[in-house]
């Protein structure tokens, strides 16, 4: 199950009219709002795992993705606001993850470690910021889930609004 935040329907539409993604070979037109094509953040639950995640575009849809990573190419004033971003993740249980490629989000971890980490990623694969909970985590109880999951999306937020392209 999933639940996310993310691009709102307008948003959608508009980049659909943009292209940048080939809809016409899809089976369904509303493919185009697909979890993987856009960054959204969203927990992620299943039998074995919840994930506080914020999701960067996977896939062919070029928009979210290249222009984050076009923004840190060679641009240090973009490299060092995202890593001021990032820092209040530290030490709080989160990861960025390419693929099947993980690292901490750590103290310890230098702006040049995470950018040249950021940097490789690449189209086609799941990447983005993540946090994970066993199920019978104490975090996930009843008493704690909420005020949990409110605190991930403000450390989130930033983040996102930092990776999400706008036209």
């Amino acid at each position: 199950m999933w639940l996310h935040y993310g691009k709102n329907p307008d948003q959608l539409d508009f980049l659909k009219t943009l292209g940048g993604y080939d809809y016409h070979k899809l089976d369904n037109d509303d493919d185009y709002n697909a979890f993987y094509l856009h960054t959204r953040i969203q927990f992620y639950i299943n039998q074995d795992i919840f994930r506080c995640w914020l999701l960067l575009a996977t896939d062919k849809n070029y928009y979210d993705r290249s222009e984050f990573l076009k923004k840190l190419r060679n641009n240090q004033v973009e490299q060092d606001r995202l890593f001021n971003i990032v820092l209040p993740l530290f030490d709080q249980g989160f990861f960025y993850e390419i693929d099947s490629a993980m690292l901490k989000l750590q103290t310890g971890l230098s702006k040049q470690q995470f950018i040249n980490f950021v940097r490789k990623d690449r189209g086609g694969v799941y990447s983005g910021i993540v946090k994970e909970y066993q199920p019978n985590d104490p975090l996930l109880s009843i008493q704690n889930i909420g005020n949990e999951m409110i605190h991930n999306l403000t450390l989130l937020y930033p983040l996102y609004d930092f990776m999400a392209w706008r036209p």
